[in-house]
């Protein structure tokens, strides 16, 4: 998943005049909760976001089923708690 945010900043030529620079910046959510319970319960697990291409979340999980594997599930998929970008 990708969120696309604009900024503008504002910078010296060099030859006394400001000029604004407009940045687009897309940043790519790195992982998703994972609820394979029910809605009532919190997530099972955090899975990192490897992409996200034609409607299908592809991710590499941890501890899935004792095991580090490659998962899918679509977009819209009830098991999908909540998406996350780290604040680093």
């Amino acid at each position: 998943m990708t969120k696309t945010e604009t900024h503008v900043t504002e910078s010296d030529d060099g030859h006394g005049n400001i000029v604004q620079i407009e940045t687009t910046i897309t940043r790519t959510y790195p992982y998703i909760t994972v609820d394979h319970k029910t809605a009532e319960q919190m997530a099972d697990h955090i899975s990192i976001v490897e992409k996200c291409e034609n409607g299908v979340v592809y991710t590499v999980e941890g501890n899935s089923g004792d095991v580090c594997r490659k998962r899918s599930y679509p977009v819209g998929s009830s098991v999908i708690y909540d998406y996350g970008i780290p604040a680093y």
